[in-house]
């Protein structure tokens, strides 16, 4: 059985849906789609549907979190078709938050650092889930597409080899589009999102940046380089054209050991004299 520390405990479903069908590698967030704690508690324990924890994240509202389901059992708040697809089961922790899927600006910057530093990362830490959102999170309603089939509801796919932190919005059998948009970067004068603060929060590992490439191996070179490297190449073009090369031709010779050596630093990157 997994406690989580300091968090408050309703045992009404205690035991979940049962044991996991796959490693857990995936914690699912949800919205309540309500605004208050208590009542979300009563109705989730009144449906069956009791996440593993239930949170309000908000400081005005009195900041709480409430596990509901031991974290070494499935919890049942997605939606699970009978004959179809494992949902519950499917090796994630899950999350009721209290607040709508279309207003995430109601949480403060705060309170999502709060809500990654408090929830987010002891969860993810308890049972190894990477803190990484690889699918981002998209608006509620999805503009352009039609509730439960949008193409970003993936999570449970043949072979999927998804990791981290998902949302209610990208589960297979499920139609709701919680939690929202937390990718919109609503924070910091635009610059940043929810999830960048929840990760932030959860003091996840910072992203090494990809090495920038050139745009080509000429940028590699200066300009004036490339001018000297050109003109060396003209140079031996009007040789071969004018019918002067001579195999023993030792002048002929230094100069394609040249361009050889500029080729090479060219590919390198490396600049000639260094």
């Amino acid at each position: 059985m997994t406690e989580l520390d300091g968090f408050e405990q309703d045992r009404t479903g205690w035991g979940g849906s049962g044991a996991y069908t796959s490693p857990v590698d995936l914690l699912t967030l949800h919205t309540t789609e309500g605004n208050g704690i208590e009542g979300a508690r009563s109705t989730l324990n009144q449906h069956g549907s009791q996440p593993h924890v239930l949170v309000e994240a908000r400081a005005a509202k009195g900041r709480r979190k409430i596990q509901m389901v031991d974290l070494d059992r499935a919890a049942k708040a997605l939606r699970n078709q009978a004959g179809g697809i494992q949902t519950n089961k499917n090796g994630t922790l899950q999350i009721e938050l209290v607040g709508f899927a279309a207003h995430p600006e109601n949480l403060t910057e705060d309170d999502w650092l709060w809500f990654g530093r408090e929830v987010v990362g002891p969860m993810c830490r308890a049972k190894g889930i990477p803190l990484q959102a690889p699918l981002g999170f998209h608006p509620y309603p999805p503009p352009g597409h039609q509730l439960g089939r949008e193409p970003w509801r993936v999570v449970g796919d043949d072979g999927d080899t998804i990791q981290g932190i998902v949302g209610h919005q990208n589960w297979r059998e499920n139609v709701h589009g919680d939690p929202g948009d937390l990718s919109a970067p609503l924070y910091r004068s635009g610059t940043t999102s929810a999830i960048d603060l929840i990760l932030e929060g959860a003091d996840a590992p910072t992203p090494t940046p990809p090495t920038p490439k050139p745009e080509g191996l000429l940028m590699a070179l200066t300009d004036d380089e490339q001018a000297e490297l050109l003109a060396k190449i003209r140079d031996l073009h009007e040789q071969w054209i004018g019918k002067q090369v001579d195999a023993k031709d030792e002048s002929l010779r230094q100069l394609l050991k040249t361009i050889g050596t500029r080729t090479s630093d060219l590919v390198t990157g490396k600049r000639p004299g260094r």
